[in-house]
């Protein structure tokens, strides 16, 4: 197995963001070096689309993470989790999400 912790330290480092994980069930939990995702995803009807998702070191959260969950940014947006991916070997979650209408 390649380990790329110092890799992805330095790369949480330069690109990681402050957000609050919001557990459907449990405590919020502030994480300062989430990596936010935001990429073009697959066109729909001619409209372009972005696919939003948080990277998030596994070692931040005290459970798995799951569908439902939510992250406010630092703008205040709160996302709701659609799929999640542990990342073994980035020692880390992948969370695709969605505008939520929750806050």
């Amino acid at each position: 197995m390649i380990d790329l912790t110092d890799d992805l330290d330095a790369l949480r480092d330069d690109w990681g963001v402050e957000i609050t994980f919001i557990p459907k069930v449990g405590s919020s939990v502030t994480i300062s070096d989430a990596i936010r995702h935001d990429e073009p995803a697959d066109l729909m009807e001619g409209r372009s689309m972005r696919r939003i998702a948080f990277e998030l070191p596994a070692s931040s959260l005290s459970r798995d993470p799951a569908k439902e969950d939510a992250i406010r940014d630092a703008a205040g947006t709160v996302w709701l989790v659609t799929q999640v991916k542990r990342l073994d070997e980035a020692g880390a979650w992948y969370l695709d999400v969605e505008r939520s209408t929750r806050t």
